[in-house]
């Protein structure tokens, strides 16, 4: 429709980013802060890094809109419902079910029986007491999070990907002069409709990211600094909407046009912030979603680990040690299911769809 490019590596850098802001924020909350226990250095990386410059709401908002224009791209090119559907579940389901599980054999094999004094309630509330098997069916069909806490997010990503369809498809109908009008109208009927269990409204994440993106990209000058400057403020409309209920339409509204913002400066041109392409970054972005997932179990084991040895220290430096080291494990970890879990089952689910009874429930022409 614009012209911008199916793939984007750079965008899936950006995913690795923001999985990566999740999980170092997740492990610095292990301990509490320590009386003298600051080092300068490591105070200073900490409060402009973590506390001004970052926080893990807006790097999961900023996944949705992603997502959306994504699922958007890939639903232009083949609009057959069911073949979309099986290959998210394919896509979404096989990790999501590994990392609950691992996550409750984690808690429940090693622990110790008695959480010490130091530790942050964050990090005590999801693990003491030990979480039951109640608890882990209801995180396996998404009525909580209690065993694996991000997964709270893949709920929403499956939500996304049942209604963004639709969306789509009616836009595929629509005349291009009529597009935007369409936009707001159904932007308006999504933030008002609220059907009990569905939490209709968070499609318009995925919504924004599918229509706003490569329209910005589209409208936006051959210019980098204008550029530069749509990505920063998208971003920090996003970060200031990332710290309130992400479910309302106040933060829904925002958030998705400046995530949208980010992604549109990025595909309008070749050549801005081209140091994503970077191999380090490119394999982030490719081990994201499994690093998102099992970074939170093995989160746990590390602060377990710097709890049960007397050498290490706790307060902030502990938490340096455990949020550094839960890092480098969870990307060997996420790579080794990447590679095992990932590649192998999209594959399967791509074979799956290759037949062709499942244009029966195409949305148009297949």
């Amino acid at each position: 429709m614009t012209g911008v490019p199916k793939f984007e590596p750079r965008l899936e850098s950006l995913r690795g980013v923001a999985a990566l802001i999740v999980a170092t924020h997740h492990g610095m909350m292990a301990f509490k802060a320590l009386p003298g226990d600051k080092p300068p250095v490591l105070s200073t990386l900490h409060e402009w890094v973590l506390e001004l410059a970052t926080n893990p709401g807006s790097a999961v908002l900023f996944f949705f809109v992603l997502s959306g224009y994504v699922l958007g791209q890939s639903l232009e090119r083949d609009a057959n419902y069911l073949r979309f559907i099986v290959r998210r579940a394919f896509r979404i389901m096989p990790a999501f079910l590994l990392s609950v599980f691992f996550a409750y054999a984690c808690v429940t094999l090693i622990r110790i029986d008695v959480p010490p004094a130091d530790l942050t309630e964050f990090f005590k509330r999801p693990f003491w007491p030990m979480p039951t098997i109640d608890q882990l069916k209801d995180n396996l069909v998404f009525r909580s999070s209690w065993i694996n806490g991000p997964t709270w997010s893949i709920s929403w990503e499956i939500i996304g990907s049942i209604f963004l369809p639709v969306l789509v498809y009616l836009h595929s109908k629509t005349h291009e002069k009529y597009q935007i009008a369409l936009f707001l109208l159904a932007s308006t009927f999504i933030a008002f409709i609220h059907v009990r269990g569905t939490n209709i409204p968070i499609v318009e994440y995925f919504y924004a990211g599918f229509f706003l993106t490569p329209r910005i990209a589209s409208w936006l000058p051959d210019s980098w600094p204008c550029r530069a400057v749509v990505f920063v403020v998208g971003y920090w409309i996003v970060l200031r909407s990332g710290t309130s209920d992400a479910s309302k339409f106040f933060t829904i509204g925002p958030s998705s046009v400046g995530a949208s913002m980010m992604i549109g400066a990025v595909l309008s041109s070749q050549d801005f912030l081209n140091w994503l392409r970077l191999r380090p970054l490119r394999f982030l972005g490719r081990v994201s979603y499994s690093f998102y997932l099992f970074h939170w179990p093995v989160f746990y084991l590390t602060a377990i680990a710097v709890i049960s040895t007397d050498i290490l220290p706790h307060g902030a430096t502990g938490n340096w040690i455990v949020c550094l080291a839960s890092i480098a494990l969870a990307l060997v970890l996420s790579a080794l299911i990447y590679r095992l879990v990932e590649l192998p089952l999209i594959e399967l689910g791509r074979r799956l769809t290759s037949f062709k009874i499942v244009r029966v429930a195409s949305l148009g022409p297949p």
